[in-house]
């Protein structure tokens, strides 16, 4: 299973402020997302 996640932050470049935040919270939701599939799967 792959994903392609594409986003772009709006009010630039004040937006990138947010950059480190937002990416943190990406990659938890993925690493969440991650570990559910393995549940399910039995992996």
């Amino acid at each position: 299973m792959d994903d392609e996640v594409l986003y772009k932050l709006p009010l630039w470049p004040f937006g990138e402020v947010a950059y480190p935040f937002v990416k943190s919270k990406v990659q938890r939701i993925f690493r969440y997302r991650r570990a559910k599939i393995r549940e399910i799967l039995g992996c």
